[in-house]
């Protein structure tokens, strides 16, 4: 994780935190594989991250993409999903 403090380490508000690296997560005995392929920007009262990309790979599926920055950065839960060659806005809270 880096931490961008924007040369104002008195005024928390205007910084950053950029996210990379990758794992994998295993539920109900499926393993879930994830790469974050740039890095996941997450800002102060934002609880999505504001742009980044990341892929999750499961076996026998094709890869997911996740695009975190289809409104241009906006504070929400907006991602592209593409799966398959197929792109498609979703939200993440609903």
């Amino acid at each position: 994780m880096t931490v961008n403090l924007n040369n104002t380490p008195q005024n928390p508000d205007d910084d950053f935190y950029l996210i990379s690296g990758s794992g994998n997560v295993v539920e109900n005995g499926k393993t879930y594989g994830y790469n974050i392929t740039e890095p996941l920007r997450f800002q102060p009262g934002c609880n999505f991250p504001t742009s980044g990309k990341m892929t999750i790979s499961t076996q026998n599926s094709p890869d997911t993409t996740l695009d975190f920055f289809p409104e241009n950065g906006a504070c929400d839960d907006v991602v592209t999903m593409t799966i398959g060659g197929v792109s498609k806005k979703v939200n993440l809270g609903s």
